[in-house]
């Protein structure tokens, strides 16, 4: 079974007027992919601003932590259709493989690559937070103009 090797900071810059192309620039998302397949920025930036909060990758940590292999299956399809769907390629090719282990009964090989996919996954929320805050703070700004 293949291992995502990719390493990444969780360090991520940006400025106060992000946008949702750089939102998905600095977690190494294909923006113009994701707007092809959703149709519209409108679309994009409502399922981005759901993901901010989406609890699935911690449910998917606490289950591979418990060895509850079925529960974290659920939780890793989900997490994989919710990447794929947002276009988030790089945490859908990881949700993929831990899918992959999980469905063989290969915990160990689900949390290694759980462990490596951590950091994507942080910088991805941040950069998701950080879009979605500036874009809450825009829009208070411009109410009270």
């Amino acid at each position: 079974m293949p291992v995502l090797r990719r390493s990444f900071s969780t360090t991520v810059l940006w400025g106060e007027d992000m946008t949702l192309k750089e939102c998905y620039e600095l977690n190494g998302s294909d923006y113009e992919a994701a707007l092809s397949r959703l149709g519209s920025e409108e679309v994009m930036d409502v399922i981005v601003t759901m993901f901010a909060d989406d609890d699935t990758f911690s449910v998917l940590k606490s289950c591979i932590a418990e060895g509850n292999i079925e529960e974290a299956q659920r939780a890793a399809h989900k997490l994989k259709g919710v990447t794929s769907n947002i276009g988030f390629g790089l945490l859908a090719s990881s949700s993929t493989e831990i899918l992959g282990a999980l469905r063989n009964n290969d915990i160990q090989a689900a949390l290694a690559i759980l462990q490596m996919t951590l950091s994507l996954y942080e910088r991805t929320v941040a950069a998701v937070k950080a879009y979605c805050e500036q874009k809450k703070a825009a829009s208070e700004k411009k109410s009270h103009s």
